[in-house]
């Protein structure tokens, strides 16, 4: 999913000429604070499949590369301890950026929108979400935009709770989806703004409910919508890519 993303957006920049892109898709919450029928705009994404495995050592060993944040054996079962699995170490990627020479291969782990964008995202909470699919289908719960969180895309969707409670207490990630990354990634080396609307159509631990999975689609679109128009004018791209 996350070549198919990004050769889809390079094909598209290169054959038509393109300011900006917006994303709309689902995603996956692993944070309380955002519940199925939500909307997310990130304004950081993470390529969350991008690991180097770490060799065992023991418990007296010494860790090649320091900064390995999860341990294999902390997940235990019935009780943490140690496991030759090792430990797993999250890694930068490589950010391509033709605007700027002297960085044109820095490796960076958050793809972040723009300043511009981020002001101008300000506006879409004045925005009135839907909450109703048609005359016979309301929810109850009052869908929320979240603005600010910051998203992780990989190529398997994750389904492990345990997992996503790691990554939402040691990255600060509070979604998770298969393309954001690859898309920001992409523009970031066109030197294209980029900005994403995910609607939550799955949480753990939570029945997914195929009325507020289309609602939140529904209001995802509304959303991409009205923040196109927010930056139409010439003015709000003002900011580049650095």
């Amino acid at each position: 999913p996350l070549a198919a993303a990004s050769v889809t957006v390079q094909l598209m920049l290169h054959h038509f000429k393109t300011e900006t892109v917006i994303a709309i898709g689902g995603g996956r919450s692993i944070d309380d604070r955002v519940n199925v029928g939500d909307v997310v705009m990130p304004y950081s994404s993470a390529y969350s499949g991008v690991w180097h495995w770490e060799e065992y050592e023991g418990s007296n060993g010494v860790s090649k590369t320091p900064n390995a944040t999860l341990r294999i054996g902390e997940y235990n079962l019935p009780e943490a301890g140690e496991n030759k699995l090792g430990s797993i170490k999250f890694q930068s990627v490589t950010r391509y950026n033709p605007q700027n020479p002297k960085a044109a291969k820095r490796t960076t782990f958050w793809f972040v929108i723009s300043d511009a964008f981020r002001r101008k995202s300000k506006q879409l909470l004045g925005v009135e979400l839907q909450k109703c699919l048609d005359d016979s289908t309301v929810c109850n719960e009052e869908a929320r935009l979240h603005l600010g969180m910051n998203a992780a895309s990989s190529d398997i969707y994750l389904e492990n709770k345990a997992y996503g409670t790691f990554l939402h207490q040691n990255l600060g990630v509070s979604l998770l989806d298969k393309e954001t990354a690859a898309i920001s990634a992409t523009c970031t080396a066109n030197g294209k703004n980029f900005a994403a609307f995910r609607a939550v159509t799955n949480k753990a631990g939570v029945k997914s409910d195929k009325n507020k999975n289309a609602l939140a689609t529904k209001n995802s679109l509304i959303l991409a919508s009205k923040f196109a128009q927010l930056i139409s004018l010439r003015s709000s791209l003002d900011d580049t890519i650095t």
